[in-house]
């Protein structure tokens, strides 16, 4: 009876694997016709087993190939984990014209024939985007590609959603930056650390870029007039606030940007623009130099507008990994890297994580001596730390035009609240987003608004920005929309 038993149990357990490698198999046969389907070609014809090959070489761009490195990287980056793989012609391993893909952990995931035409069409979506070229190496071309940030992000999108579906024992846990990090569509809806004080003080919230943040408390005409004449205090809460690092931070910055990042000496800081690749708009920023870590790396915050911020965060990281798009006439074009782009807010350990206050009018200084009397003035573009009524924080005098006075404190989360009601104590008045906007407008910066047209980086030099143009270096994005003011 024993014996019989076992058999049973060896021949139900032969059965099972039998049948999960049918449906290992059934999988990478329907995703083979589904890459073939959309115009991919196969090696060998296609497959009979877990795995398949796809053959690059028709995938020529501008004279150029497209090897199994680059798109094996750049799927990577979008959450789609392939191998290089020689095929039939192919001189060198470090050269191969194939990617390698196998089905065996997404069938165990519980995904099917549907889910297998999705992934060939999320594979088909990136690799025909890249475009290939090669620089001159010492011992022969060194194959590169680059897709746009849009495309690539759009995707890593739908994987997520496409992984979030799937069956597992133990539910993901999303790693985040550096590992894996995406674009959202729209802004999720969040929260600064200051909305239980904005609703004791009876503010009136709306959303804002995903954020929850006070349009205002009283007329908003007097919290303006306050701003010019008194001391306005604002919540940044909804502010990007990104930590920028390494080696090569400085020329990274440098070329992202179009002011002189490389004069900035620790303490000091500038405003700035970030321009897309045809020259429009990304954001204007603010860029404060630190003292460099222990290990002798550069590191820089960077402060962008809310509207922008999640956008910046991914135009700065694709800039950074090397494998976008950026500039319209010149393939070639390399911005220094890598670095790391970390997010105050969200990626760093918790006594790194910021957020910030604005003091805007001509009593701020005022309000925080009240706080630390022996403050200094400090002059514009410099900032220091400091303790305001026994809060550390960073102190920046930041205005948007040149006297303006302006104070913005970067502060840790957990203890922002108790320094906004000392601010409140020491005579500052609350303001909301309209008095916010409104001093943007009167400064002459865009606001952001969903749909409207942003302006070019020739148009911003025009209207009175020139004074954050370096035009004499070598490179900056964008830099070409501006070569009939350029000396």
């Amino acid at each position: 009876m024993k014996k019989i038993l076992l058999l049973a149990c060896v021949a139900t357990s032969v059965m099972l694997a039998s049948n999960a490698e049918q449906l290992v198999k059934d999988n990478c046969v329907a995703l083979a016709e589904g890459l073939q389907r959309r115009g991919l070609k196969l090696a060998y014809g296609g497959t009979n087993t877990h795995l398949l090959v796809i053959d690059l070489n028709p995938l020529k761009r501008d004279g150029f190939p497209l090897k199994g490195e680059i798109a094996a990287r750049i799927l990577d980056l979008a959450g789609i984990v392939t191998n290089k793989n020689t095929i039939p012609g192919d001189a060198d391993a470090s050269e191969a014209s194939g990617i390698r893909i196998g089905t065996p952990w997404v069938t165990q995931r519980g995904m099917g024939k549907a889910e297998m035409d999705k992934i060939a069409e999320l594979i088909h979506r990136i690799i025909v985007n890249i475009r290939p070229f090669t620089y001159i190496g010492l011992l022969g071309p060194l194959w590169r590609g680059k897709i746009e940030l849009e495309v690539l992000e759009e995707v890593k999108r739908e994987v997520a959603e496409l992984v979030a579906g799937a069956e597992v024992e133990i539910p993901p846990r999303g790693l985040g930056y550096p590992h894996y990090w995406f674009l959202p569509e729209r802004p999720p809806a969040r929260e600064t650390p200051l909305l239980a004080e904005h609703r004791r003080l009876g503010a009136e919230l709306a959303e804002n870029a995903g954020w929850t943040v006070p349009l205002h408390y009283h007329d908003p005409k007097e919290e303006l007039e306050n701003a010019r004449n008194g001391a306005a205090l604002f919540d940044l809460g909804d502010m990007g606030l990104l930590a920028i690092r390494g080696e090569r931070a400085t020329p990274f910055l440098q070329q992202a940007t179009t002011n002189d990042v490389a004069r900035l000496r620790p303490g000091e800081l500038q405003r700035s623009f970030i321009l897309g690749k045809d020259g429009q708009l990304l954001d204007d920023v603010t860029i404060l130099r630190l003292e460099r870590d222990k290990w002798g790396r550069d590191r820089y915050i960077l402060m962008a507008n809310p509207e922008n911020a999640e956008r910046v965060k991914a135009w700065l990281r694709g800039l950074a990994d090397g494998y976008i798009f950026f500039d319209e006439g010149d393939i070639f074009r390399k911005v220094e890297g890598p670095v790391v782009v970390e997010d105050l807010m969200e990626d760093a350990d918790g006594d790194a994580r910021r957020t910030a206050l604005a003091l805007h009018g001509p009593r701020s200084l005022e309000v925080l001596r009240k706080l630390n009397p022996d403050l200094p003035s400090l002059d514009n573009a410099r900032f220091q730390k400091a303790k305001l009524g026994g809060t550390e924080a960073v102190v920046l005098r930041n205005g948007y035009r040149e006297g303006d006075a302006r104070f913005e404190l970067l502060v840790r989360p957990d203890e922002v609240a108790k320094l906004w009601r000392a601010l409140l104590q020491a005579g500052a008045e609350p303001a909301g987003l309209e008095a916010r906007n409104a001093l943007r407008a009167e400064a002459g910066l865009p606001l952001y608004r969903e749909g409207e047209p942003r302006p070019d980086g020739l148009t911003l030099y025009q209207a009175g920005w020139a004074s954050l143009f370096h035009l004499p270096k070598l490179y900056f994005v964008g830099q070409k929309n501006l070569e009939s003011v350029r000396p």
